[in-house]
């Protein structure tokens, strides 16, 4: 028999989740961890056939202001089934497509508002959500010689933003060289941000 459950806490969540999880973030560590730092009303649902555990997501709560580079605001919050987390890796995992899509259809029922499926296989359905992929692969052709070039293509406005983006930048110097020059020196100099890094 299928039922479904909801743990607002990645402590309560049971043992059989990190079995069924497919990388370390959608595990119950990483979890716990994006509560302390990133807490965003996240919330678990799991789906369990005769008390195993088939499928289980994470849900959380974002506030997107729809008009960010305006002057006026327009606040809509949206449910996200994905992890609280700039990783390409899905908020839903299951033993089978049909226990997630299972899980899915449940969700909708459950939560209100727009509701976004980020990262999700690509076969899975989500309507009437929206699916989308979070760190997307673009290729830019880039068919301009120099970067003063690309610059005189923009539109006025856009090109008048870039100007006041480079010259808070003036005074830093580029060097671009082959990855073969890169030294432990330069390592030296990734590992001190890093370390600065939370």
């Amino acid at each position: 028999m299928n039922s479904f459950q909801k743990c607002q806490t990645a402590v309560l969540l049971p043992p059989e989740w990190d079995d069924l999880a497919q990388c370390v973030f959608q595990r119950k560590d990483f979890l716990r961890h994006a509560e302390q730092y990133n807490p965003c009303a996240q919330r678990y649902y799991m789906h369990f056939e005769n008390d195993e555990l088939l499928a289980g997501a994470c849900v959380y709560t974002l506030h997107v202001d729809l008009f960010t580079f305006s002057r006026k605001k327009m606040r809509m919050r949206m449910q996200v089934i994905g992890l609280p987390a700039s990783v390409s890796a899905s908020g839903i995992f299951g033993k089978s497509k049909c226990d997630s899509e299972m899980l899915i259809r449940h969700i909708m029922k459950m939560e209100r508002g727009v509701i976004l499926g980020l990262n999700l296989l690509t076969d899975l359905e989500v309507s009437p959500g929206i699916a989308m992929t979070m760190l997307p692969t673009i290729m830019f052709d880039n068919g301009f010689e120099h970067w003063d070039e690309y610059l005189a293509a923009f539109r006025s406005p856009y090109r008048r933003r870039a100007k006041i983006i480079l010259a808070a930048f003036e005074n830093v110097v580029s060097k671009s060289t082959s990855c073969a020059q890169f030294t432990p020196e330069h390592y030296s100099l990734y590992m001190q941000i890093m370390q600065r890094t939370p």
